[in-house]
């Protein structure tokens, strides 16, 4: 309640419901996770926000006005949490699958970290954090930064001994948008888009960002802010976006054992017809060119996974100029998943600093949608391309 810009901010009403009470029925319908609980700072005026909780439903801890990161290990001490999924009230666009997704790639990847705003790729308003509760502990026994007990994450998110994992938007140029509520703009723009939407207790990103584009004054309000900072990426953080299915999709590097898949997709003619060489390759040439590609650093393919299954090849080859080209395949049976596009993303993660470049043959529409989708522009009659710029 004691928001400076906007006081109550989380008792705001959002078509006839308040805030807080949106962003718990968004939370509730987060797949994983077995309880919900609002820690919620001790003293008379916070009771509101602790009555409306109980009233939605919720479990309530109360606990330390400005340790916040003592409050949050109390509540987790409270339910007996094992992990700890992070959100904050004034976010009622809160997207359930997005955080389930978080779930899933904190418990698929055993780091000790694991957020969708590692590097700033979705709308501000959708955050989410997973964090184990053996280190939220530490952290409260530890953390003796103000910014520390005040943010609750940073001495996780920054430690040493902590592996970090980050969901990125599986499509491009979301990152300047502010869904959030801080200032009274802010709840101008969200009453609007609230009014807007058919199913406003469960609107997922893409249909709310629908909603937003089909108004150029609400894009205008979303896009005021502009574009947040991009942090820069940490070589060994895990990367994973979202397929249209809600599956994880992740890059692992090739190995020998890919090779019979790789030859079976490659050799496919729904695959093969839009080859540069229209002629699927024998057994003995595939497996020559991936041990020549495997001993060179630069050129080693990627394995595209879709929920921990191959689904895909991904490559990035150096060409003259310092670019690199882009070449993708994913297997038949997974067309039309979104993991294509999901995978040209997370090859922007991975050479963030270099143009990318893709040829599309005439008549591929498909291809070329798929690019244009990640965020790439025709240049030429055959050619796509995506710089560093286009991407934030």
């Amino acid at each position: 309640m004691g928001s400076t810009r906007l006081p109550g901010k989380v008792m705001k009403r959002l078509a006839g419901e308040t805030v807080l009470a949106r962003v718990l029925a968004r939370c509730a319908m987060i797949e994983g996770l077995d309880a919900v609980c609002c820690a919620v700072p001790v003293g008379a005026a916070d009771d509101p926000v602790a009555d409306e909780a109980h009233r939605n439903g919720c479990l309530v801890v109360r606990g330390s006005e400005d340790d916040v990161l003592a409050r949050y290990a109390a509540a987790a001490a409270e339910i007996g949490a094992d992990v700890v999924l992070r959100v904050t009230a004034d976010c009622p666009l809160l997207d359930p699958g997005i955080a389930a997704g978080v779930l899933r790639l904190a418990a698929e990847t055993g780091v000790s970290y694991t957020a969708n705003s590692l590097l700033p790729t979705w709308p501000h308003g959708l955050d989410c954090e997973a964090i184990p509760a053996e280190w939220l502990h530490r952290a409260a026994g530890e953390a003796t930064d103000p910014h520390e007990r005040e943010h609750v994450t940073p001495f996780v998110r920054t430690h040493s001994d902590a592996g970090r994992a980050n969901l990125v938007a599986p499509v491009p140029h979301l990152a300047a948008h502010r869904w959030t509520l801080d200032t009274v703009a802010d709840l101008e723009f969200l009453c609007a888009v609230f009014e807007r939407l058919r199913d406003p207790a469960g609107a997922g990103w893409e249909t709310t960002l629908a909603a937003i584009r089909s108004e150029p004054k609400l894009v205008a309000d979303a896009t005021r802010a502009g574009a947040r900072t991009r942090k820069p990426t940490n070589p060994e953080d895990v990367v994973a976006t979202l397929a249209r299915d809600g599956g994880l999709v992740r890059l692992r590097l090739a190995s020998t054992a890919d090779s019979p898949t790789m030859f079976e997709w490659q050799s496919d003619p729904r695959t093969r017809r839009h080859f540069r060489d229209s002629a699927a390759p024998t057994r003995s040439s595939h497996d020559a060119w991936l041990a020549a590609r495997l001993d060179d650093p630069k050129r080693r393919p990627w394995i595209v996974l879709h929920d921990g299954r191959p689904a895909g090849v991904l490559r990035l080859d150096p060409v003259d100029g310092g670019a690199h080209e882009v070449s993708i395949l994913v297997e038949p049976e997974r067309y039309r998943l979104g993991i294509g596009r999901a995978a040209l993303v997370l090859a922007r993660t991975l050479r963030p600093e270099v143009r990318l470049r893709a040829e599309v043959r005439p008549g591929n529409e498909a291809s070329a949608a798929l690019f244009q989708a990640a965020g790439y522009v025709a240049n030429g009659s055959d050619w796509y391309v995506n710089d560093p710029e286009q991407a934030a």
